[in-house]
């Protein structure tokens, strides 16, 4: 996820701040749905963005753009 990337926020802690939030996948799963892209199911997809925006915010990024459903 590029997001993580460019706030500079670790693997290890994008894995830990996605468990604080309530995710629940392995962080194989993670490393796999990172690198990859494997699917996940929307709750998932939507705690990892929460951590993503609460990462770019604290590095003075703007937060994830957000589409809405179609």
């Amino acid at each position: 996820m590029l997001a993580c990337r460019l706030s500079g926020l670790s693997i290890a802690d994008l894995y830990w701040k996605y468990l604080a939030l309530g995710g629940t996948r392995t962080r194989a799963e993670l490393m796999a749905r990172m690198t990859l892209g494997h699917e996940w199911p929307a709750l998932e997809d939507l705690v990892l963005s929460a951590v993503a925006d609460e990462a770019l915010i604290s590095g003075g990024l703007p937060p994830l753009a957000r589409h809405p459903a179609p």
